[in-house]
């Protein structure tokens, strides 16, 4: 037969658990919606003459001097080359001092 201590403290650890799944799905669902919101806040994708552009990403390119002058670019993600760039109307950016491809950024 059981003591009253024993059954308050069955009830206290039904209680507990109770309270920590509580809590845990609370936490699941306002972290659901605040992806689901993320996501619906996100910028449209640029279009240009009727076709999507790719997203714009930052980059980072040094030439001779690195660390010291690293330079920061727009660029757009995906265009691999120039001919691509030229393709969506982009802004071929080269490196100054080697004049090799980095990226396609926005005009």
């Amino acid at each position: 037969m059981r003591t009253n201590q024993e059954g308050f403290s069955i009830l206290f650890v039904i209680i507990t658990l109770v309270l920590v799944v509580s809590v845990a799905g609370i936490g699941t669902s306002v972290w659901r919606q605040n992806q689901t919101s993320k996501s619906q806040s996100q910028p449209k994708p640029q279009t240009q003459s009727n076709k999507t552009l790719p997203r714009l990403i930052d980059i980072t390119e040094c030439s001779d001097y690195c660390p010291d002058g690293p330079q920061a670019y727009k660029v757009y993600e995906g265009i691999n080359n120039e001919t691509e760039c030229e393709q969506i109307n982009g802004q071929v950016i080269k490196n100054p001092a080697w004049g090799v491809y980095i990226g396609c950024g926005p005009k």
